[in-house]
């Protein structure tokens, strides 16, 4: 199981990409180590250069999301916020009962970022 990683700048900053057993488990707004990389790494990037000049509205990588259960019924109602849309951490909280200060918190441990 080896990790791959891709980091590269935009005009956000640098955005490095990590990827374990051809699954993305990190994106985040860092500049990285250009390490080893992959095809799926590269087709990651070219996917967020276009999300990010608005040419592009979702992606077809597959990710590995690592979290408890509540982190991530939190980031799989965050996936569901439209492209250009945008919500409060009060109206998840009410979605999932919990509160505005915790969902919070989970957003800011999101490993996957866009």
């Amino acid at each position: 199981m080896s990790t791959l990683q891709i980091s590269f700048k935009t005009k956000l900053g640098f955005i490095s990409i990590t990827e374990v057993s051809n699954l993305i488990t990190q994106i985040n707004f860092a500049k990285g180590k250009n390490q080893k990389t992959s095809s799926n790494l590269k087709e990651a990037k070219k996917e967020i250069l276009k999300f990010i000049k608005g040419e592009r509205k979702n992606f077809s990588f597959k990710c590995k999301i690592l979290g408890t259960q509540i982190e991530k019924s939190v980031w799989r109602l965050i996936t569901k916020i439209k492209y250009g849309e945008k919500t409060s951490h009060k109206k998840i909280a009410k979605i999932l009962k919990l509160n505005p200060r915790h969902v919070g918190r989970i957003c800011g441990l999101n490993k996957l970022l866009l």
